[in-house]
């Protein structure tokens, strides 16, 4: 009998004494024990013998067999979740890769390729594609009878330079989900400088969730996002929004971490509730592919999100980039943290179809394209398989890791412009995230345990890692 590689000990160390923790890297299952109990668990284990507490382990995969196989048990949890099928579950649709703003952090322009020329979707290739999607969404609700919802999310560059495709898509897709027993779950990623009265009326007649960027107040908003004459866009995003409130359309602020706000993060929530908006959300920067990024210590970056998206739970607001690791946490275990990662189709303007939106100005993830692409077919698509498999089970270095179970892999694209060699590298910088959120995670869970605060919290896994006996 031993302890499981996914078995991870913590020793909580107070001024006169301490508690532990054991926690299941995998399944997030956590037992707390007091000194007494942890020695007496202890010696049960060095002297053989079935206690509650060893059957109970037992029982949850934390104590097995001295020939137990670690792998074999993450085989079983890829096929308890069917983690290596593509389930559709996303669409991105993309009408245009050009902007109306030149942001100073932008990854797509960082990534774009030389030879790369805009586009813009035309008439033909826009019909193509909505019949492409009626075939789609048939063939998805043919293949899983109890497929209700399908989420639409319209990004860019900029997606309100293209308002006309905007919205005949948004009717053309709604008749199609309705006539398949599908509710549509539009989403909208913009940058709100381009919202009129005509756009916010289709938005509001179809239900469509708004998420707008905004990084502070004007200055520093317009430190970072500009448009292409180098003026700020601070005030024309506040007259959306003020555009938005008066049809009573609700809305979610997207705010990217960069040096410009590190420091007010927290004051940009309280700032955000002010103007409103409904949910908050804190994007961390991408690398991109041919350009360097702004610097930033990453320990600050997540210190710094960990205290804002605390203060945004606190007064009721869901904080999605934090608050997902703490529902994993709390034992709903997320095993990929992005669509693409066989969850997602993405649509450029071209018809070419793909698995991620970061490739939008390079190809490098297609899949094919509407006119030459069997929808059957693609899910034996060769790049889609590649990516469905792509999240830390299936990756050696991260097997073992403490974070597993919060994880989800982070973002292939940012793994494959550090390393330079393929998507199935450690996103490093989600690698410290992730394990700041753990850090974090447990010591409130033990702080809230215990009822006292500040323990000194450190894995001693080592010191049991051996067969007992």
């Amino acid at each position: 009998m031993r302890f499981s590689k996914f078995a991870h000990i913590y020793e909580c160390i107070y001024a006169d004494e301490s508690y532990y923790l054991i926690r299941h890297s995998l399944t997030n299952k956590l037992f707390f024990f007091n000194e007494a109990e942890f020695k007496k668990l202890i010696s049960s284990l060095k002297n053989k013998e079935e206690t509650k507490e060893t059957k109970e382990l037992s029982n949850h995969h934390f104590l097995v067999p001295n020939a137990y196989k670690e792998k074999k048990f993450a085989e079983f949890i890829k096929e308890k979740y069917n983690l290596n099928k593509f389930e559709l579950e996303i669409i991105y649709l993309i009408f245009n890769t050009d902007c109306n703003m030149k942001c100073k952090y932008c990854y797509v322009e960082g990534s774009k390729e030389k030879s790369f020329s805009h586009q813009s979707m035309d008439e033909e290739t826009f019909n193509s594609l909505m019949e492409y999607l009626k075939k789609l969404i048939e063939y998805q609700k043919k293949k899983n009878p109890n497929k209700e919802k399908l989420v639409f999310i319209y990004y860019g560059s900029e997606p309100l330079m293209s308002k006309d495709l905007l919205a005949r898509s948004l009717s053309e897709i709604s008749k199609v989900c309705s006539k398949n027993k599908i509710v549509p779950d539009f989403q909208l990623i913009t940058n709100g400088t381009l919202l009129d009265e005509n756009i916010v009326k289709e938005i509001k007649k179809f239900k469509v969730g708004v998420s707008i960027s905004l990084d502070g107040n004007e200055a520093v908003n317009d430190a970072m996002r500009i448009y292409k004459d180098n003026q700020g866009t601070y005030k024309d995003i506040i007259s959306a929004i003020n555009l938005l409130d008066s049809f009573e359309v609700p809305f979610g602020i997207s705010c990217t971490i960069g040096p410009h706000n590190i420091d007010i993060l927290k004051e940009n929530v309280e700032e955000f509730i002010k103007i409103n908006t409904k949910s908050i959300g804190f994007n961390i920067l991408l690398n991109s592919r041919y350009e360097k990024n702004f610097s930033m210590s990453l320990n600050k970056i997540n210190d710094k999100l960990i205290e804002a998206s605390s203060l945004a739970n606190q007064k009721g607001y869901y904080e999605d980039r934090v608050q997902r690791k703490v529902r994993a946490f709390n034992g709903r275990t997320r095993f990929k943290d992005c669509g693409g990662v066989g969850n997602q189709l993405v649509f450029f303007p071209n018809g070419d179809i793909s698995t991620c939106e970061a490739y939008l100005c390079n190809r490098e993830s297609k899949v094919g394209n509407i006119k030459n692409t069997d929808i059957s077919e693609i899910e034996k698509n060769k790049v889609v398989d590649y990516w469905t498999k792509r999240y830390p089970l299936n990756m050696e270095e991260c097997l073992l890791c403490p974070s597993i179970g919060v994880c989800g892999g982070g973002c292939p694209f940012n793994a494959e412009t550090i390393s330079k060699n393929g998507i199935y590298e450690r996103d490093k910088p989600f690698c410290v995230h992730t394990d700041k959120i753990l850090s974090w995670l447990l010591k409130k869970s033990v702080e809230e345990e215990i009822g006292q605060k500040d323990p000194y919290i450190r894995d001693i896994s080592y010191m049991y890692s051996q067969n007992f006996p």
